[in-house]
């Protein structure tokens, strides 16, 4: 770059409209800026600023004359068609990201000081910078967390007692006022996600105190914010059952966002709790599957006895099917004997999947055999797969590194 890129007549003339700085990685001084605005990788890297001092771009590696131009150029264009808004927002973004909650404040203020009546996201992020810095909840967030939250105790418009008399005599509720009626729930989702952490006392409270339809939705807000403060008091409720149905449904709904392996034995538990109504079952089911699935299944291991156990008892077809989805995408040692008897169950749990084609399924799986959308099996092909499995299986010896049962050499 030094000896070609940076002599040239074309990139010279670029950087003369702009305040260039080449600051030196070994000092102290140049690691704190680098990590401030070009982050973290290889050398050269490249930050290009805004007056507010927001990143607008960063790149690493060197470039030719021609493509280095061009890039800064993509960028500076990108930005121009940016509103005022929106480059204030990315400028409060990146001072809260890098945990600079003073700066970020600051930076929304000015921005609020000129458009109080466009606040928008930026007094949303004004709000979240104070809350990290000083734990005080800004009336106007608040406002914003109760009316989301309000959002949900709306009723589906074809759910109300009149909009089911008028449909009997022919007067249906319209497609249109129901679209509208799904997109505000899923906004209100989508920003209480986005507010996070200021939300989480106020989506608490709701989850413990319903009613259902509330405490679902903020369930599900929490699973998108995945709280470190939240998480001790919803495993806790997740497991007490004097607490309503509703409540400990909604916990383990939250508990699925956060994606950690060491809670399936919690939601296994839970599954495995015949006493348990079964809408707790089924999403401690589903959110076990979506647990592991995302986690990675080799270290769950010591999963599978208790796994296979709550498979041979469960009689709820849709808890079963979340049981079958699991162990699929589990690439674990097990005795794939236990898996035999549900060759012949034919109960269907929807979508036109039975509990053998699950089955099936997983047994290939296991064998290092996929297959990728079959139709249903039939009593043939069944009985032929067990049949080679029975004569397969004396010569059969666990492979680690492929996590398959294989032919013995």
């Amino acid at each position: 770059m030094e000896r070609g890129t940076f002599p040239d007549e074309a990139v010279r003339g670029f950087l003369s409209g702009l305040v260039a700085v080449k600051l030196d990685v070994d000092s102290g001084e140049g690691r704190t800026l680098r990590a401030r605005f070009a982050g973290s990788g290889g050398v050269p890297a490249f930050a290009l600023l805004d007056p507010s001092g927001a990143v607008v771009l960063r790149a690493v590696g060197g470039r030719e004359p021609g493509p280095f131009v061009e890039m800064l150029e993509g960028a500076l264009r990108a930005r121009r068609k940016e509103t005022e808004e929106e480059r204030a927002r990315r400028a409060v973004e990146e001072h809260f990201h890098a945990g600079r909650f003073g700066d970020a404040i600051a930076a929304a203020e000015a921005y609020l000081a000129r458009h109080a009546e466009h606040a928008g996201d930026v007094g949303m992020l004004r709000g979240r910078a104070r809350f990290a810095r000083d734990r005080t909840l800004e009336p106007e967030l608040e406002r914003r967390i109760r009316e989301g939250i309000a959002v949900w105790d709306t009723p589906y418009p074809g759910d109300t007692l009149g909009a089911r008399v008028r449909s009997f005599f022919g007067r249906p509720v319209p497609e249109e006022e129901c679209d509208r009626w799904v997109a505000a729930q899923n906004a209100a989702l989508d920003d209480l996600g986005r507010v996070g952490e200021p939300a989480v006392e106020l989506l608490l409270r709701s989850v413990f105190g319903g009613p259902r339809r509330r405490a679902d939705r903020c369930g599900a807000a929490l699973a998108r914010v995945a709280s470190p403060r939240a998480r001790p008091i919803l495993l806790a409720w997740a497991r007490d059952r004097t607490l309503p149905a509703f409540t400990r449904e909604a916990a383990v709904s939250a508990l699925a966002g956060y994606a950690d392996a060491a809670l399936a034995e919690t939601f296994l538990a839970s599954v495995a709790d015949g006493r348990e109504s079964v809408r707790v079952r089924r999403e401690a089911a589903y959110a076990l599957k979506t647990t592991l699935m995302s986690a990675g299944g080799a270290s769950n291991e010591r999963l599978a006895p208790s796994l296979l156990a709550a498979i041979a008892v469960e009689r709820d077809l849709d808890v079963l099917s979340e049981l079958m989805q699991t162990l699929y995408s589990l690439p674990v040692r097990y005795d794939l004997d236990r898996l035999l008897p549900l060759l012949d169950d034919t109960r269907d749990t929807g979508f036109d999947t039975r509990i053998c084609d699950y089955a099936a399924s997983n047994l290939l799986e296991r064998l290092g055999k996929r297959l990728e959308g079959c139709e249903a099996w039939t009593p043939e092909v069944m009985a032929f797969l067990r049949e080679r499995y029975e004569r397969e299986k004396p010569h059969l010896a666990w492979d680690e590194t492929r996590r398959i049962w294989a032919r013995a050499r």
